[in-house]
């Protein structure tokens, strides 16, 4: 009976977080976890200056995951107000291929993207780019706006690149993070 309940989730799984080569850290939180079970951390980005980064990534997990910013202000007593906004308004350019396709090519300021928070004004903010309808494709290799659904053993290159800085964003720790998939508890 043990067997049977430490090999059945491993097996129905089929996806290990070893197998993902490239930039930034994958984290696999478990089949258990209720949502975000993979995150895959590429890094502080700095949208206060101008320019662009590259990331290279292979074997993402088969799921469907978001691309986008995490924020959190360095002082604990920073809320998001009312109006739901942050105090700082990058433009943002990402653009995410396959050796078959774009997956994701956006340029918007970042207060035109989807803010998620926990509570209704609270830190950390994860932002992501919306699609162009409420359609979405299951199929692996397909996007809307930055949530994809990587194929397996595909290789995958990212830029992101600061277009218009804002310098108001100094107050905030901003990481990039490819995150989702669910777990059971889901």
């Amino acid at each position: 009976m043990a067997f049977v309940v430490i090999v059945l989730p491993l097996m129905a799984c089929g996806y290990s977080e070893r197998s993902y080569q490239g930039d930034g850290t994958l984290t696999d939180r478990g089949w258990y976890s209720g949502s975000d079970r993979y995150v895959l951390d590429l890094g502080m980005t700095d949208v206060t200056t101008a320019g662009s980064r590259a990331y290279s990534m292979a074997n993402l997990p088969p799921e469907r995951v978001a691309l986008g910013l995490q924020l959190l202000p360095r002082s604990s007593t920073e809320k998001l107000g009312q109006d739901h906004r942050l105090p700082f308004n990058p433009v943002v350019r990402l653009r995410l291929t396959s050796s078959s396709t774009v997956l994701i090519n956006d340029e918007r300021p970042l207060n035109d993207w989807i803010l998620s928070t926990v509570g209704s004004n609270s830190y950390p903010v994860f932002a992501y780019c919306p699609g162009a309808n409420d359609k979405w494709n299951e199929e692996p290799g397909t996007a809307w706006g930055c949530v994809f659904k990587p194929k397996a053993d595909e290789r995958y290159s990212l830029t992101v690149e600061v277009v218009r800085p804002d310098p108001g964003a100094l107050p905030f720790a901003i990481n990039l993070l490819i995150k989702g998939g669910g777990g059971l508890a889901s």
